[in-house]
């Protein structure tokens, strides 16, 4: 059976970003994904023509704000 990932974010100094990304890519049982591959990824897999009105989308904000 296929062991499941567990997502985790770390936060690197800028400057030893590159070092550390270096060093995890050396590890074969870490995957490495950008912010931006994962916003691709995200998209990717999103419904496209969701039909949602404006207050459809109004009353979802104004139900998380609540």
């Amino acid at each position: 059976m296929k062991e499941k990932n567990e997502t985790i974010t770390i936060k690197v100094k800028k400057s030893k970003a590159k070092a550390f990304l270096s060093m995890l890519k050396l590890l074969d049982f870490v995957e490495l994904e950008t912010p931006e591959e994962k916003i691709a990824r995200y998209l990717s897999t999103s419904p496209d023509n969701v039909p949602l009105e404006d207050d459809d989308i109004m009353k979802l904000i104004k139900g998380v704000h609540a």
